[in-house]
């Protein structure tokens, strides 16, 4: 039995945490797996080594996923080698080695999944509210949260808190197809929260952001509440050849705004191999609303929003308040738009590329994925992310960086490589660009 890594497209999350999850690529109910490396890399400008081990577990329809990190700083600020405690500083730290708790099961008439930990690339409904969320962008704080969702014949239900500590994003979604004669037509409602959103930062008695002993900003809260609700018709079938258009119109309870948008998924060839996929969408939306709010980042962004600015002294309101901040103020707004495609093919290619448009500052984006495996022994991956183009503020300090290569030496040794380019908030300065690398040898064993 072959024991090798399939979860690279959900690289996101692997390479912010930089650890490696592993999974069995088999079909069994059945399976049993511990893995373990061992490293050398960068952290922040200082040397480290790296130890970690898991084990992934499946019986039937429930699959468990535990994992362990300690990192060692080697050099610089520590004046020799010491743990580096902000990966263990926080309640939430160590309910992160629980990183996945999943059930599934199809009933008679209905399909349950439910999943507790790690949370990536994240979308509720069409994204108008919710598009691509993980709970671990900011790599000094990962969290453990829960994702729920059931489907029925005509109907289909989720939700989704980010954290069980301190909680950010919070949200619901129910779908409904109400006419049997129109199944291709789809009816839906969404409510998001974020009960703790930043209003204000607070500062400390020297003039800098105030932080906490576990490196978290503190500031005055308020409840942030998106609600949405859209309309949709499906052309096709759902999940083969489907073309589907949709119109949603949503509030921040500060503004209002309306998307209309088409998606597309069609098979390139007679088996099915090749998938391509299509997404484009408008907005308009008034001053106080911020199409798809909550994104990749949210876990930094609703500290920051402009994360391409870099500090000259000048500052102004749209470089230093929070998200909900310039949201109440207005500073959103206009026209908005998203193209996004993309391209799979089995285990050889996973591609997607997209540009957006959002009101607001830092307010055009490009972004890609890839992730492929040649050979069954070699995959690797990369995200790209580019935010603020065309404005004036830094493009390089506006790009986050991630990837991962992962080479099966033998069937129980492999070969691990991370690299980790993003954004880490600072009580100094307004972010400050976090750098991960490692490089690790490591082994598994499976049944």
């Amino acid at each position: 039995m072959k024991y090798v890594r399939t979860d690279i497209a959900l690289m996101i999350g692997c390479s912010i945490c930089l650890f490696p999850l592993t999974s069995l690529a088999t079909t069994q109910n059945q399976w049993f797996a511990i893995s373990g490396d061992m490293g050398l890399g960068g952290l922040h400008g200082s040397a480290c080594s790296t130890f970690q081990s898991g084990l992934d577990l499946r019986e039937g329809n429930l699959a468990l996923g535990i994992y362990g990190r300690l990192r060692l700083l080697l050099s610089s600020r520590d004046n020799g080698s010491s743990i580096y405690r902000r990966d263990w500083d926080e309640a939430s730290d160590f309910v992160h080695i629980l990183r996945q708790l999943e059930y599934r099961r199809r009933f008679s008439s209905a399909h349950l999944s439910a999943r507790v930990g790690e949370i990536s690339g994240y979308t509720l409904g069409h994204g108008t509210l919710i598009h691509d969320y993980s709970n671990l962008a900011d790599p000094d704080h990962l969290h453990s949260g829960f994702n729920f969702s059931l489907e029925g014949t005509n109907w289909f239900a989720q939700a989704m808190i980010d954290s069980f500590f301190r909680p950010h994003a919070v949200a619901a979604r129910f779908e409904l197809s109400p006419f049997n004669g129109l199944k291709g037509l789809r009816f839906g409602s969404s409510v998001v929260l974020d009960p703790t959103a930043p209003q204000q930062i607070l500062m400390d008695g020297r003039g800098r952001r105030w932080v906490d002993e576990a490196n978290n900003l503190q500031s005055e809260p308020s409840v942030l509440g998106l609600w949405g609700a859209d309309i949709s018709y499906t052309f096709g079938t759902r999940g083969e050849r489907e073309l589907t258009t949709y119109f949603d119109g949503n509030t921040s309870f500060h503004g209002a705004g309306l998307h209309v948008g088409v998606w597309t998924g069609v098979p390139l060839d007679d088996n099915e191999r090749i998938r391509f996929n299509f997404h484009a969408e408008y907005s308009r939306s008034s001053a106080g609303y911020s199409p798809a709010y909550i994104e990749t980042f949210y876990d930094i962004e609703r500290f920051q929003p402009t994360l391409s600015f870099v500090p000259t002294g000048s500052e102004t309101s749209l470089d230093s308040d929070t998200k909900l901040s310039l949201l109440q103020n207005g500073n959103y707004g206009g026209h908005g738009y998203l193209f996004q495609a993309g391209v799979e093919f089995r285990r050889y290619l996973h591609l997607k590329i997209g540009h957006a448009r959002r009101s607001g500052p830092e307010s055009l984006t490009l972004f890609s994925r890839i992730a492929t495996s040649p050979l069954k022994e070699l995959s690797f991956g990369t995200m790209l992310m580019i935010r603020g183009i065309g404005s004036d503020n830094s493009l390089l300090r506006g790009t986050s960086i991630l990837g991962e290569a992962h080479w099966g030496i033998t069937s129980n040794l492999y070969l691990l490589g991370q690299y980790a380019r993003t954004w880490s908030l600072s009580s100094s300065t307004y972010f400050e660009i976090a750098q991960v690398f490692t490089f690790s040898l490591g082994a598994n064993w499976a049944q």
